[in-house]
């Protein structure tokens, strides 16, 4: 199979953030998961994302899916907001 770990596979995969990409930024950034994200595993992919990034925050949400940003849009907004302005 291609190069990589599984945890980076899987982030290539679902479109998360890639090792050498991971290193370009450098600004503080928000990665949001549901906990019930059956798609895509959060060991796998946003606790994988933030370990390689330089200033990542992980913010996990208990019984939230996969399709938590249309779902609870109400919620992860309130909470992307309090990020961007330097509250979370």
């Amino acid at each position: 199979m291609g190069r990589g770990s599984q945890p980076q596979r899987t982030l290539r995969l679902s479109g998360y953030i890639q090792g050498s990409t991971s290193k370009a930024i450098t600004v503080p950034t928000l990665v949001m998961h549901g906990e019930d994200d059956q798609v895509v595993p959060i060991d796998n992919s946003a606790r994988t994302a933030v370990r390689l990034l330089k200033d990542g925050t992980l913010k996990t949400y208990p019984g939230f899916s996969h399709g938590m940003l249309t779902v609870n849009a109400d919620v992860l907004n309130r909470d992307l907001l309090a990020f961007v302005r330097g509250a979370a």
